[in-house]
């Protein structure tokens, strides 16, 4: 069960979270998998392998957020076990993200640089231009999101470009990849740096739904104050920013760097 991809039993809204990261042993893998399910959580969670991955030594040139964030160094697997877990939860139950998340910490599982996370916006019954326009809000944002994130995801091969186009041609390798919705009903968004920490996910998600249902899709948003004049950004959520920002990118209020310029996407 463990190793089948879970969909959406019912009509309400929905979230898939992918969490890229390295478990210690086979033997910490298989506890964790065995308590996924003593929890009754195998309907919400699937175990992927991911040819993307790998294990490896955390030296002082890895670029991974745990190394930047020197709070989990001691703990860094050396070369470990490569997985993929894909948390599918209805969106007012956060609450299976969180111990999802507490039992892989448990378990010893790290992130390192090769590590992402990936999440999927139920799309079901919308209507593609609207999906459309949440896709390209998010786009607008991107030097901002970016800027929130350790440097080695801000140039990774698996993002390539800010927004790709609908259809199952060219690649999906797009932080914000419209492609999902022809194969999934979903809007993806694949630019966080690998975590497993659930108050991180929790606020990325909450960001991306503030960019998603505000008319942010005709300004370029760089900066925690243009955020600020354009979204009602709630008090929480804006210290969690903030606090971002001052770890990977301190200079607030300045216009970072961002090479690729944000267009929007033809429907």
């Amino acid at each position: 069960m463990l190793y089948i991809d879970k969909s959406p039993t019912d009509e309400s809204k929905w979230l898939s979270v992918e969490i890229e990261c390295i478990m210690p042993t086979q033997r910490a893998l298989n506890q964790f998998e065995s308590d996924i399910k003593t929890n009754g959580l195998r309907k919400f969670v699937t175990s992927k392998t991911d040819g993307s991955l790998r294990g490896s030594d955390h030296d002082d040139d890895c670029a991974c957020e745990c190394h930047e964030n020197d709070d989990r160094c001691d703990d860094c697997a050396n070369f470990g076990v490569c997985r993929e877990f894909v948390v599918t939860f209805p969106r007012s139950h956060e609450n299976i993200l969180e111990v999802v998340c507490l039992l892989l910490n448990h378990h010893g599982a790290t992130v390192n640089k090769s590590c992402g996370l990936h999440v999927h916006f139920d799309m079901r019954n919308v209507a593609r231009s609207k999906v459309l326009k949440y896709g390209n809000s998010v786009a607008k944002a991107i030097p901002l999101l970016k800027s929130m994130l350790p440097k080695s995801r801000r140039d990774n091969q698996f993002c390539q470009t800010d927004i790709n186009e609908f259809g199952n041609r060219g690649s999906r390798y797009s932080f914000v990849n419209l492609k999902s919705f022809s194969k999934h009903n979903t809007l993806e968004i694949r630019g966080h740096s690998g975590t497993t920490e659930a108050t991180k996910i929790i606020n990325w998600i909450k960001l991306l739904e503030l960019l998603m249902n505000q008319n942010t899709e005709n300004f370029v948003i760089d900066t925690l104050d243009k955020l600020s004049e354009v979204c009602n950004v709630p008090e929480n959520l804006f210290y969690y920013i903030e606090s971002r920002l001052k770890k990977f990118n301190p200079v607030l209020g300045s216009v970072i760097d961002h090479q690729d310029q944000v267009t929007d996407v033809a429907a």
